[in-house]
């Protein structure tokens, strides 16, 4: 009888065994099946935001060259103004986009008049409205006259038709008597005469 009651019992075991094996296979099938397809998923995604990623930075490099239709490497200009002086441009690198505005690095811009009168004005970069022959220098400016001034601002206004300079920014340098500041300069009679605006004057110990 004792016998009976442990081959009864052990067919029981048996039998949930073989109920018990297959699903917990089931279960770890699809366990294993699903953090396979969520990894596939994630690296799809993955690749696909750094592929747009890239298309997008290739649409903005294809955007910026598209701006410009000629560029010069060490370009030169030399121009005159409306009463035939003549002047000369010279830049590291001068970009020119389809409405007439040309970028420079590190432009150089140069007059020497008949009666010996010259002015030299650079800057780190500058723009030139070719519609207006208007250029437009920014980053450390700096101006050397042939009267003894040599001075730095931040920016400066250049009308290349007239010959002319003038900006509104602070302005610190040195002229013929000294240490100068001031409030703006203003260059004309084509570099003949410099004017400053709220000046300060340092004299040079005699």
């Amino acid at each position: 009888m004792q016998r009976l009651e442990k081959l009864h019992l052990r067919k029981k075991r048996v039998r949930a065994l073989k109920i018990l094996l297959p699903t917990v296979l089931v279960v770890t099938v699809a366990s294993v099946y699903a953090l396979y397809t969520q990894g596939v998923s994630e690296t799809y995604e993955v690749k696909e935001a750094s592929k747009e990623m890239q298309k997008e930075q290739q649409e903005l490099v294809d955007e910026t060259q598209s701006c410009f239709h000629s560029e010069l490497q060490g370009p030169c200009y030399n121009g005159v103004d409306h009463q035939g002086r003549p002047y000369e441009l010279k830049a590291l690198i001068s970009k020119e986009d389809e409405t007439g505005q040309v970028y420079f690095e590190s432009p150089s811009f140069k007059l020497t008049l008949p009666d010996g009168t010259w002015v030299a004005l650079s800057s780190v970069k500058a723009t030139l409205d070719k519609k207006t022959s208007v250029l437009e220098l920014e980053g450390n400016v700096h101006l050397s006259h042939s009267g003894g001034y040599d001075f730095y601002t931040k920016q400066a206004t250049l009308l290349l038709n007239e010959l002319r300079a003038f900006n509104n920014t602070d302005v610190t340098g040195t002229g013929p008597m000294g240490k100068l500041s001031s409030k703006s300069f203003e260059l004309f009679e084509s570099g003949r005469k410099l004017r400053f605006k709220s000046q300060r004057l340092e004299l040079n110990a005699s």
